[in-house]
């Protein structure tokens, strides 16, 4: 066995041990359980060194401490989300594009988070979507009980059932875009991370992102999901199924996300050209995330920035 191969194998193992640590420490320990969302990145850097087997390999031999420590179902958790990991460095050390990674890794991490869940229900019985489904169920029971001891009755109380039992229905309609959404974000958070921890070591040619104002959606994908659009206002759930429409429903979610960030993207654009100052552009940044009304002003501005590119970004990038 050669010294590049050693060195790999007792830094796979260095870094086994931080991820172990990570998990560990997000689950004994309340005020660090955020920490086990950056579990993959001890694996992302491994695979960025040394490649994907020594990754792979330190993933498992984590998964099987971890397993020992916390009990056997935890390996199929850790496993799951480790591969978010395995994806990032092995794209990473491809020196392909950002975007390339970021959904490389999001693929790989969806298929076997997927595949995890499947294996938990098959082999223990434990539905974790349908055990957050009824979570919920039991925190709106829980709400009415507190409405009717605040003295809510009568059509504001039925008026409020509505309400939380078509948030039910909502969330059980969007469950597939809840957990893509999920794991897109742990996905993105783990690249960042990654990026940071590389560039500590030494890695100044690792790929970044491009700065958030530059960001565009397709032409293509604005084309499409406006079709998608059209399409709903005349398909009829009796005539296709309610499979059919909650897949266009789910579709039209991410597509919503995404042309949401493409005019967050380009609100950020205008208030850097316009020179606005930081504390300006965080209070206005704070309301176009979380207003209603201007939630889909940013929508409908990110949609049409998509088709006509107001920045000229395409233009730019075909110089």
């Amino acid at each position: 066995m050669n010294n590049k191969n050693t060195q790999g194998i007792v830094e796979g193992a260095m870094l086994s041990g931080i991820a172990v640590i990570i998990a560990i420490a997000s689950a004994y320990i309340p005020f660090l359980s955020f920490l086990y969302v950056v579990f993959p990145v001890p694996i992302a850097v491994i695979g960025y060194r040394h490649g994907l087997k020594i990754s792979l390999l330190s993933l498992i031999v984590a998964s099987v401490i971890i397993a020992i420590l916390s009990g056997p179902l935890s390996l199929l958790g850790t496993m799951g989300l480790g591969s978010i990991g395995i994806g990032i460095g092995y794209f990473q050390k491809l020196r392909v594009s950002p975007v390339t990674t970021l959904f490389g890794a999001f693929f790989i991490g969806l298929f076997s988070i997927l595949l995890s869940l499947w294996i938990a229900s098959k082999i223990a019985g434990i539905n974790v979507v349908s055990q957050n489904i009824d979570a919920f169920r039991q925190a709106m029971q829980l709400n009415i009980e507190i409405y009717k001891k605040m003295g809510i009755q009568g059509q504001a109380l039925q008026d409020i059932n509505v309400l939380m039992q078509n948030m039910l229905a909502m969330l059980k309609m969007l469950m597939p875009f809840i957990i893509m959404a999920s794991v897109f974000i742990v996905v993105f958070i783990n690249y960042l991370v990654n990026n940071m921890v590389l560039k500590r070591l030494g890695y100044k040619d690792v790929a970044t992102l491009p700065p958030f104002s530059t960001w565009i959606m397709p032409r293509s994908a604005a084309i499409i999901f406006s079709l998608f659009v059209v399409a709903g206002f005349f398909i009829k759930a009796e005539a296709v199924g309610q499979n059919v429409v909650h897949v266009i429903n789910n579709f039209l979610a991410i597509g919503f996300v995404a042309f949401f960030i493409d005019g967050l993207s380009l609100a950020t654009f205008y208030m850097k050209k316009a020179g606005m100052n930081g504390f300006f552009k965080t209070i206005i940044f704070i309301m176009l995330l979380f207003y209603g009304y201007f939630n889909m002003l940013v929508f409908v501005i990110g949609l049409l920035d998509a088709g006509l590119d107001f920045r000229h970004l395409r233009m730019d990038s075909r110089r």
